[in-house]
C-alpha cells in the first residue's frame, strides 16, 4: 500500500489524474483501500456483472476483444466518470 500510494501521489504531483488499478482478488487482499480512498478505482474483472463490493470509476470487462485494424486483442473498458473533464 505504501509504494502504490508513492506512486500515485507522483503521478499526480506531475498534473496527472491517477487511478488505482487492479483485480477483485488484489484490490482485496492486497491493498489497504482505507489509506488510498483519495484514489478512483479502475477494476480489471472479466464478469458480466462485477461484484467488487467497494466503489470504482473505472471497468475493465474484456481482454479478448478483437478489433478491425488492430493487431491482437484490446481491452475494452467503461469509465463511469468523464475524466476529459478532468
Amino acid at each position: 500500500t505504501k509504494i502504490t500510494k508513492a506512486f500515485l501521489d507522483t503521478i499526480e504531483a506531475a498534473g496527472y489524474k491517477p487511478l488505482l488499478y487492479g483485480d477483485k482478488e488484489w484490490l482485496i487482499k492486497e491493498i489497504d483501500l482505507s489509506k488510498l480512498s483519495a484514489y478512483d478505482v479502475w477494476l480489471s474483472q472479466m464478469e458480466d456483472v462485477p461484484d467488487y463490493p467497494y466503489r470504482f470509476t473505472m471497468w475493465q470487462y474484456a481482454n479478448d476483444v478483437t478489433i478491425d485494424g488492430i493487431a491482437g486483442y484490446a481491452n475494452m473498458n467503461i469509465s463511469f466518470i468523464d475524466y476529459s473533464e478532468k
